[in-house]
């Protein structure tokens, strides 16, 4: 669709005429500017710049992953159905600069149409604002907060998108993002989304993607993030620099598609800061975006590389044997409680420990070292933070034995009729403390699960 057709509809011009009326401002004014912005926004999918995008996304992964991207085949076949019928919005977490790669690619790879996706206008650099326009990047300004046409032409053209059947995808932040740390999701890209979607006579699927890795090429980076320290400002000479850096391998990357979620129907995730009865009856926005995060969050896979992190994490030095044992505890936990989610169900636990150990002695994140005729393993020091980064990552599959041991070992004396009583309120207790360090569904879910 060219800017042309998108400024002329009526619907769009209608909404620019009465901008200019509440703000009192010439209509001309306010059309140039809207015309503007519609331009600096556009983007289009052109063949030539996609196969040029996607050779450099291949080149890029296979610098750092393993060929094969992991993914759940049965998910791959519902996502093609789904996507032939509806636009997509693909709802990623952020964990690395290679998400939308990985995204992208493997969409590619499966014969799936490419999305369109969002960048931020600082990455506009000379060449990567010409390609990037050409292959499906929509360049939005860091602020509009007060702009009320920007506003409009965002929502507009996104509902274009949508009348055209055309599928799109952002990071949304959320879960343990970046930092290896809960994130609160950010919600702008989606709020013009579901806009958009209302002004179009067609409804858009939000599909929650899930990306891990086994290891990232910036988790040091990170660390430091989370320590306070400034995130560096993202330029030509950053992105040369995180190339560099993809020359090492960091194993393999996965990713997970979700069942679509509906923005009506939100009912099971809660928001951390919030008393959940205040928002009970209320389809909001905060509330859509936490549900798809939490969608994410369930759907998240588990590496073994995660696993070794968190049995050395709780150990000072282990062979390799105790390793082993520590992982098998963890995995037959995880299985139980959901089944699809280890990345390595059913491989030979020695190879696939051996693998993740040599992964985190190539990236210094452990060490190795020789106690009488065992060799131990340990965690390197100064990578405490790292390795609990990808620990991190199977959290949501252990707290909740975690609470039960916690809530067991506080009523382990206690005799009364009402011991039950007392476990429960410890584990709501629990659940309380720890609200800003895992997403939750509601109560009575959670009571279940």
């Amino acid at each position: 669709m060219s800017i042309e057709k998108i400024f002329n509809q009526q619907k769009f011009q209608d909404e620019l005429k009465g901008i200019a009326l509440q703000q009192k401002k010439p209509l001309n004014e306010v059309l140039e500017e809207a015309k503007n912005c519609i331009t600096e926004m556009y983007a289009e999918q052109n063949p030539i710049a996609n196969m040029a995008t996607l050779k450099g996304f291949e080149y890029m992964l296979s610098k750092a992953y393993e060929d094969k991207i992991d993914v759940d085949r049965h998910e791959i076949k519902k996502l093609m159905k789904l996507m032939r019928k509806n636009s997509v919005a693909f709802i990623l977490t952020h964990k690395t600069y290679l998400d939308t790669v990985v995204l992208v690619t493997t969409l590619h790879r499966y014969g799936m149409p490419l999305p369109y996706f969002f960048g931020g206008i600082n990455l506009a650099m000379p060449g990567v604002k010409q390609l990037g326009k050409s292959s499906g990047l929509i360049f939005l300004r860091r602020s509009f907060k007060d702009d009320a046409v920007y506003k409009a032409s965002l929502r507009h053209y996104i509902s274009c998108f949508i009348e055209n059947g055309d599928h799109l995808t952002w990071n949304i932040e959320g879960t343990r993002s970046r930092t290896g740390k809960i994130v609160y999701p950010q919600m702008g890209i989606l709020k013009y989304i579901m806009e958009g979607e209302q002004a179009s006579s067609r409804d858009i699927k939000y599909v929650p993607v899930s990306i891990v890795y086994d290891l990232i090429p910036d988790v040091k980076e990170m660390t430091e993030e989370g320590k306070g320290g400034d995130k560096k400002s993202e330029n030509l000479a950053l992105f040369g620099k995180y190339l560099k850096n993809l020359g090492h391998r960091y194993g393999r990357a996965s990713i997970r598609f979700g069942e679509p979620v509906e923005n009506a129907q939100h009912t099971n995730a809660i928001i951390p800061d919030m008393e959940e009865d205040s928002y009970a009856d209320k389809n909001t926005l905060p509330r859509f975006a936490f549900e798809l995060i939490h969608k994410a969050n369930t759907i998240t896979p588990v590496t073994t590389v995660s696993l070794v992190c968190n049995a050395l994490l709780n150990n000072f030095a282990l062979t390799k044997k105790e390793i082993e044992i520590n992982v098998i505890k963890l995995m037959n936990y995880i299985e139980q409680r959901k089944e699809d989610v280890l990345l390595d169900r059913g491989n030979k636990i020695d190879v696939t420990v051996q693998k993740a150990l040599n992964l985190l002695l190539g990236a210094h994140i452990i060490q190795k070292s020789k106690a009488g005729r065992k060799t131990q393993y340990s965690l390197a020091p100064n990578e405490y933070l790292s390795a609990t980064y990808y620990a991190n990552m199977s959290a949501s599959h252990l707290y909740h034995r975690a609470f039960i041991e916690m809530a067991l070992i506080k009523i382990k004396d206690n005799k009364s009729p009402d011991r039950i009583l007392h476990f429960w309120k410890e584990i709501m207790h629990l659940r309380n403390t720890f609200k800003f360090e895992f997403f939750y569904t509601n109560k009575p879910k959670f009571s279940r699960n």
